[in-house]
Formats: structure tokens, C-alpha cells, sequence
């Protein structure tokens, strides 16, 4: 028992907490799982009050490794952390219909990926922080697709914009979202 109200129920060695335990917190967060030399560290499951939940690996006190984490409204992620952070290969599903499968790095989409939405729009191709940036392929539900480059969430630079049935609409350049002209 500590005087802030956080309770530890486990090993210990040296008077740290190692081996397997359960700690409690006060403010109803807990962990249970392998402690060594008084931190996280192994595997275990993290539980917040909000009812969020990390399953996974930990690292003298970080999630870090392989893991899955589940937020209390039941969209899931499945993939690397690395200092608390999502990073690596991972796959989100939102309780919406929509996912992610791809990079991350610093709890964001960062790298190659893609996302379908729940409406039936996908797309495939590069990311920035969290937006689609780079070369990559929107495909609407329709069949309608937008092949090139993106900046910021929207098409910008060289880019062809093709009907359901795969005829050209528009080829060129785009600039934040719209089509400008054939280019060069």
C-alpha cells in the first residue's frame, strides 16, 4: 500500500516489484503482468478507468513491442508501440466499418497504408502525419478513382481522375483539391 492509495499485490526483489503482479491505482487504472527491477516490463495488460485497455508487451515502464489496444467505445488496434506510442505495422478497425493497415510512427499514419472508409471509399498510397501524403490511389464507391499525387489530405500535383468505368476525366495538375489544367 502506498499513502497515494496505489496497491501492489505481487513479487518483489531487492524492494522493488519483479516477477509477476498487480498493481492498482488510485484513480482506478491498473496493471497486471511481469514487473522487473520495480518497472512494467514483459508482458501485461493495462486497464485505465475510462475503460481503454493495453494488452501487450511492456519496457521498463512503456508500452512497448506487440500489442493490442482496445478503446472503451470498442475500436481496436493491433500492432508496434514504441514508447507509448503506436509505431510499425499496425491494424485499426473503428466499430464505424472503417480501418487502417499500415505504418505508423509517433501515434500517427505515417508511411505506406491503407484506409477504407465505412462508406465504401478506399485509399491506397503514402501518408504524413495522419494525412494522405504522397503518391497513393483514392477509389470512391462508385469505382471512380484518383491516381497521383497528395498534399495534406487532398490531391495536389500530378494526378488523373478516371469514371467508374476507367475513362479519363481529368489528367494534369491539381492544387489543393482541384484541377487546374493539363499542365506540363
Amino acid at each position: 500500500y502506498w499513502t497515494n492509495g496505489n496497491v501492489y499485490r505481487g513479487d518483489f526483489k531487492n524492494g522493488m516489484r519483479h516477477g509477476k503482479g498487480e498493481l492498482a491505482y488510485y484513480n482506478g487504472s491498473k496493471y497486471n503482468g511481469d514487473w522487473k527491477n520495480g518497472f512494467m516490463d514483459g508482458k501485461g495488460e493495462y486497464t485505465w478507468s475510462n475503460g481503454n485497455k493495453h494488452i501487450g508487451e511492456f519496457k521498463k515502464g512503456f508500452r512497448e513491442g506487440k500489442a493490442t489496444f482496445l478503446w472503451a467505445n470498442g475500436n481496436k488496434y493491433v500492432g508496434g508501440f514504441k514508447k507509448d506510442l503506436m509505431d510499425g505495422f499496425g491494424e485499426y478497425t473503428s466499430t464505424k466499418g472503417e480501418s487502417y493497415k499500415g505504418q505508423y510512427k509517433d501515434d500517427m499514419k505515417e508511411g505506406k497504408g491503407t484506409y477504407k472508409w465505412a462508406n465504401g471509399d478506399q485509399y491506397v498510397g503514402e501518408w504524413k502525419q495522419n494525412k494522405q501524403d504522397g503518391k497513393g490511389t483514392y477509389t470512391w464507391k462508385d469505382g471512380g478513382k484518383y491516381v497521383g499525387e497528395w498534399k495534406n489530405h487532398k490531391m495536389h500535383g500530378k494526378g488523373v481522375e478516371y469514371d467508374p468505368k476507367g475513362k479519363v476525366i481529368n489528367k494534369g495538375l491539381w492544387d489543393n483539391g482541384k484541377f487546374v489544367g493539363q499542365g506540363v
